[in-house]
């Protein structure tokens, strides 16, 4: 897969070419280390997560007018802030996104956030839309699996054999709520490795090839066994900005 970056005034996007698909990554460089992921067909397509910072959401819409793709729907697992980001363009999301980021744990970072960064942070959350269920989904010619969790959902997409997974990075951790929460998130990522993915996609992290993980499963579970006692970990990804792509071990 070929990618390449383009920087824009606050932030940057990835653009990986995958067949007749594009996934493109855009880093806001927010306060919050957020990622807003694209997949466009055809001048077609759809956004996962949204951006949160009113720049960036002013940004992230621009770049999409000037590289000709329009929006068919959002889908809303995690970041629900930023209800302002392509207003008339649907929302999408699972039963338990809705209740996440309503009156669950999302909102309740919403409320935090509001509070730490101000009018800059769109605190206008998305809470309900159309009814995303669990299975085979298709939005603007590209087939997805949408797969819901205690939280929210995941999503794959297969004709790119690439994951979404919320918060993941091959050099930081993601929320781990303890050893059972750890085993769940370390078996989950080792069925997608089972399945044949390729690329990882993160709401908080750069996009990651095969290699990386292939190497992060078995040294999760050690760490996890080693380090119960241990002080909680980061939930902020400790950044690793490399350019080169599909090389083992680096992001894309």
């Amino acid at each position: 897969m070929n990618s390449e970056k383009r920087k824009l005034e606050y932030g940057e996007v990835t653009k990986i070419a995958c067949g007749d698909m594009n996934i493109r990554v855009y880093d806001t460089k927010d306060a919050i280390d957020d990622r807003v992921i694209i997949l466009d067909k055809d001048g077609r397509g759809v956004v996962v997560e949204l951006p949160a910072f009113r720049r960036n959401i002013e940004e992230l819409a621009h770049y999409l007018e000037d590289e000709n793709v329009t929006i068919e729907g959002k889908l809303v697992s995690y970041h629900a802030a930023g209800s302002s980001f392509l207003p008339d363009v649907k929302n999408y999301l699972t039963e338990s996104a809705a209740k996440y980021n309503s009156t669950g744990g999302g909102a309740a970072l919403i409320g935090n956030f509001a509070k730490a960064f101000g009018p800059e942070f769109d605190s206008s959350a998305v809470g309900s839309g159309e009814d995303l269920q669990g299975g085979e989904f298709e939005i603007a010619g590209i087939g997805l699996t949408i797969i819901p969790n205690g939280e929210a959902f995941e999503i794959t997409i297969p004709d790119a054999k690439a994951v979404y997974m919320h918060m993941l990075g091959h050099d930081c951790h993601s929320i781990i709520a303890g050893p059972a929460h750890a085993d769940a998130v370390i078996a989950g990522l080792q069925k997608y490795l089972d399945d044949g993915f390729e690329l990882f996609l993160s709401a908080h992290y750069d996009p990651e090839n095969r290699p990386t993980y292939r190497r992060r499963s078995p040294i999760s579970k050690a760490s996890r066994t080693s380090r119960q006692d241990a002080r909680p970990p980061r939930s902020s990804p400790m950044r690793s900005r490399k350019d080169i792509p599909d090389t083992p071990g680096r992001t894309i």
